[in-house]
């Protein structure tokens, strides 16, 4: 479940049923010319959103830093 797309009531069900939330963190910086600036958080985001369709997961939004 992305709890960014969710609402109160649909968090407060899910976390009745799970309390696992992940929070997918990574740098927002330059990989040379040909790399993208979001690498470093574009990857822990997808996993975490791939593994919430197997799991009972609450995944926050991604905290990019730089």
């Amino acid at each position: 479940m992305l709890l960014h797309l969710s609402t109160w009531p649909e968090i407060e069900a899910q976390l009745k049923r799970s309390s696992a939330i992940v929070v997918p963190i990574g740098s927002n910086e330059q990989h040379g010319p040909t790399g993208l600036l979001g690498t470093d958080w574009l990857c822990p985001e997808i996993i975490a959103h791939e593994a919430q369709k197997g799991a009972d997961l609450l995944v926050a939004p991604t905290f990019n830093i730089g």
